[in-house]
């Protein structure tokens, strides 16, 4: 109850879900494509991984174990020859991640802006995995738990027109969107402005929530899946 409203990825929600925990999505947030995919796994410049099979027996790092980056991850590998039930996951804070890659603590790890920017930029390779079979779906979304949305139905109604509005500007003006992102977020204008757009969808699709929810029962993120 300590807050009302917040952001998380798809797969975290699901496996929530899952376990009968009351959350539901109000709005979604980004969309992953293989012309815009949300996210790139970042290996040292010197490693020897390029594709999904070289990641066979690899330890690869997140900031949060069973979130959509280990999923679409998982995917991947397992559907471009490489075999994802031997990859070794650990948990590490996105602040640490860059330099635990370069101290060679584990192979690689999935990350998103503005930390593709800093590892571009500090001399790390970026994998991006295009031929990502679940794609498109969606990556993250704004979350409220079913008490919440019960008792302020005007507010959610607002927030969620508030956000497609947004949604929609964002995907048309980039440039002013990402002067925007650097004030709100207290972020260096220039990495923001040199980072990768992502596309903001501005209503739901079902199909794109059910890819998830299919692959997550497939790799055991879950027990079952469900409509």
């Amino acid at each position: 109850g300590a807050l009302d409203i917040g952001v998380l990825d798809y797969t975290s929600v699901i496996r929530a879900h899952a376990r009968g925990i009351p959350f539901v999505y109000l709005t979604p947030g980004i969309l992953t494509s293989t012309a815009t995919p949300g996210f790139a796994i970042i290996v040292p410049a010197d490693s020897p991984i390029r594709d999904a099979p070289d990641f066979t027996n690899k330890t690869i790092a997140t900031n949060g174990i069973g979130n959509i980056g280990q999923l679409a991850t998982d995917v991947w590998i397992d559907r471009n020859g490489g075999n994802w039930q031997s990859v070794k996951w650990v948990e590490i804070p996105l602040a640490t991640t860059l330099d635990g890659l370069q101290q060679k603590r584990f192979d690689a790890s999935p990350l998103a802006e503005p930390w593709l920017t800093v590892a571009r930029e500090q001399g790390f390779r970026l994998i991006f995995p295009s031929k990502n079979p679940i794609a498109p779906y969606l990556g993250n979304g704004w979350i409220t738990t079913t008490d919440w949305l019960r008792r302020n139905t005007d507010t959610a109604r607002k927030f969620v027109a508030a956000m497609r509005e947004i949604s929609r500007w964002a995907n048309t003006h980039p440039a002013a969107a990402a002067s925007l992102l650097a004030k709100f977020t207290k972020q260096d204008p220039a990495v923001v402005e040199k980072g990768k757009r992502y596309f903001f969808a501005d209503t739901f699709t079902p199909a794109y929530v059910q890819a998830i929810v299919d692959a997550a029962a497939r790799y055991k993120f879950i027990n079952a899946g469900f409509p």
